[in-house]
């Protein structure tokens, strides 16, 4: 494991403040046994066979096990031991596949009662509809804001508190429950009659309904909503599923203290500076043979918030110790495309130097910082308001939001402050629009990263 903040170790941070305590704990294992985070549960029929389950992580892609075991109506999945956030356990038998959430799980532990029950599974499919209409997936989720931190209420509590008491949520996991008692173990074939993933338009209609395509309800119909007449499609319960998953905030809501900052540097040899001219990245850093990026920051002497942990997490202002990212993980959003990337949750606000070096781990700034002793600034501004401080660098620029000794036409040498202005695009020092691979004009388009959510916190309510 690296030992700098990951984009999983931001979301699973203080788990044990967030409701997970009970969703997983340490695992006692012999010393010759393998690390893993195990996934525990029980499925509703006999004879379950390992090859049944698969686990899904973000982005719907297969998380392979490398122990599987299954006795009965349980089952054990042994992953590779590290942290993972909002992934899915499916099991697939017969006409049916059933799925259910696991908001985290973290190193050397387990998720017990990971059931493909009834409650799981009408959950599990209330947070797929909600996330269909909205056009994300569970990687942009926060388990944090899922669980609730035993101040807010996380959505998995709302929901499942639904299902206690009158009303649509609860309708539909009597519809759940109803529709399973068709499961039939005996069938065989490459298509699941139920509960493929919904999908959902932005207004919440079901154009592709986890019920299939009903033929199987038109041979044989089922009085799934208990009105007394048996249902030959899937209309009423497209119709409720619709209902119930418009009520929910699984994202939670904004947190009004921090925000995600995601730090990424060009590292393309095509990349233009901050006077529309070819980045040199070599004219102080050396290349050699595995060297990567790496971020190296600080908390600025000049920031209204000043924390001695955070500072810390930030770098510390010690050089090639937090990794940067360009494999299409941990924020990155396309692996080998020479955008390194890195992220952090930070307090509003704060005020930031950094930069970043070409270097091996461990290495002092000889030879892999980008230009020595000055440094990069960035303020904590929301300025688009998308969630996220989003900030674009060219590795070796120094015509930009170098604090001193700035080689900006415009400025001829002299430093930028907190509200410098060169391309008419606002504050040099926040976050800005952007061209890819330039930093000398003012871009058309803000991004927002897809490839991680915005920092939440659980709402009080649906």
């Amino acid at each position: 494991m690296r030992n700098h903040i990951l984009i999983g170790s931001v979301l699973l941070a203080g788990l044990t403040g967030c409701g997970l305590e009970n969703l997983f704990s340490n695992i006692g294992r012999p010393a010759n046994e393998r690390p893993a985070s195990t996934v525990r549960g029980a499925v509703p029929w006999s004879g379950a066979a390992a090859s049944q389950f698969r686990v899904l992580d973000g982005d719907a892609n297969a998380i392979e096990p490398f122990q599987a075991s299954a006795s009965g109506s349980t089952y054990e999945l042994r992953l590779p031991s590290t942290s993972y956030a909002m992934i899915r356990v499916q099991g697939g038998i017969g006409n049916a596949v059933l799925r259910a959430l696991v908001p985290g799980i973290g190193e050397e532990s387990t998720a017990s009662g990971v059931d493909l029950d009834a409650r799981q599974v009408t959950e599990n499919l209330i947070v797929e509809a909600w996330l269909s209409a909205k056009g994300k997936s569970f990687r942009q989720l926060n388990a944090g804001a899922y669980l609730g931190d035993g101040v807010t209420t996380g959505t998995r509590t709302l929901i499942r508190k639904d299902f206690d008491v009158a009303g649509p949520a609860q309708d539909l996991l009597h519809m759940v429950e109803r529709v399973l008692t068709r499961i039939d173990p005996s069938l065989s074939g490459l298509d699941f009659d139920f509960f493929e993933v919904p999908v959902l338009n932005a207004t919440f209609d079901v154009t592709a309904s986890p019920l299939g395509t009903t033929g199987w309800l038109n041979r044989i119909p089922l009085d799934y909503d208990g009105d007394g007449t048996a249902e030959r499609d899937s209309t009423k319960f497209d119709l409720k599923l619709k209902a119930v998953a418009a009520r929910y905030r699984p994202d939670g809501c904004p947190d009004p203290g921090k925000v995600r900052v995601l730090f990424t540097a060009d590292f393309n040899a095509n990349s233009l500076d901050g006077n529309c001219a070819t980045a040199n990245r070599f004219k102080w850093a050396n290349d050699k043979p595995g060297k990567q990026l790496f971020f190296v920051g600080w908390i600025h002497e000049q920031s209204p918030i000043q924390d001695g942990k955070l500072n810390l997490a930030l770098g510390a202002g010690v050089p090639n110790q937090l990794a940067m990212y360009d494999d299409g993980t941990n924020g990155d959003e396309v692996s080998g495309d020479g955008i390194w990337t890195i992220a952090f949750d930070l307090p509003r606000a704060l005020r930031v130097g950094y930069k970043f070096t070409w270097g091996l781990r461990g290495q002092p700034w000889t030879g892999s910082e980008e230009w020595p002793g000055n440094s990069r600034l960035l303020e904590v501004v929301d300025v688009n308001g998308d969630g996220f401080v989003y900030r674009r660098d060219v590795f070796g620029d120094e015509a930009t939001n170098k604090d001193k000794g700035n080689l900006n036409n415009t400025l001829s040498g002299s430093t930028i402050s907190w509200t410098t202005d060169l391309h008419g695009c606002g504050p040099e020092v926040q976050e800005q629009r952007y061209t890819l691979h330039s930093m000398c004009v003012c871009g058309a388009d803000w991004i927002t990263p897809q490839s991680v959510g915005p920092l939440t916190v659980a709402c009080t309510g649906p």
